[in-house]
């Protein structure tokens, strides 16, 4: 598991749990897209472990669908009223934010959610770019430092070769 995963693991409890507390919620699903696409995979799902391929498509389909309007839309689903949330931040899409939800009947109800998800879809957007961000920092680092300790074994080999080479000639 990378450094990402394990972030993104930890971003996703923690969003979770601020739907959970903002209201009652039968099921939440989190689908991250690839950096720089709009392809959208389900990396974190809590009560729809028996419809995994089905929520896989339906997210892929209603997430793009939210995007396109760019707010929270509801969708009605045999288990319910699913309530999906675009998270964007300033680079792109970062990924969609999947709620059953089983208290919004009146109209009140459903703007005060709404705007609920969208802000903690905004909150986990940010997190998640802020995560992808340190990671390619962290990645850039890296390469930075095994360029130095390769350039430190071709000085290393290159004295012995020129000492070899001048006693030879």
């Amino acid at each position: 598991m990378s450094i990402f995963d394990f972030e993104l693991e930890r971003i996703t409890q923690d969003l979770a749990r601020r739907v959970r507390q903002a209201m009652r919620a039968e099921a939440i699903a989190f689908a991250i897209a690839d950096e720089g696409s709009t392809r959208l995979r389900v990396t974190h799902a809590v009560g729809y472990d028996d419809e995994r391929d089905a929520l896989e498509q339906r997210v892929r389909t209603n997430g793009l669908e939210a995007l396109a309007a760019g707010r929270v839309l509801m969708h009605r689903t045999p288990r319910g009223q699913e309530l999906t949330a675009p998270m964007i931040a300033p680079a792109g899409l970062v990924g969609v934010m999947v709620v059953l939800a089983d208290d919004v009947d009146s109209s009140a109800i459903l703007a005060r959610a709404e705007r609920e998800l969208a802000t903690i879809a905004d909150d986990g957007a940010a997190a998640i770019e802020h995560t992808r961000h340190l990671g390619r920092v962290q990645h850039r680092e890296e390469l930075e430092a095994a360029a130095v300790i390769a350039t430190g074994i071709a000085n290393e080999l290159r004295n012995p070769l020129f000492g070899l080479s001048s006693a030879a000639q």
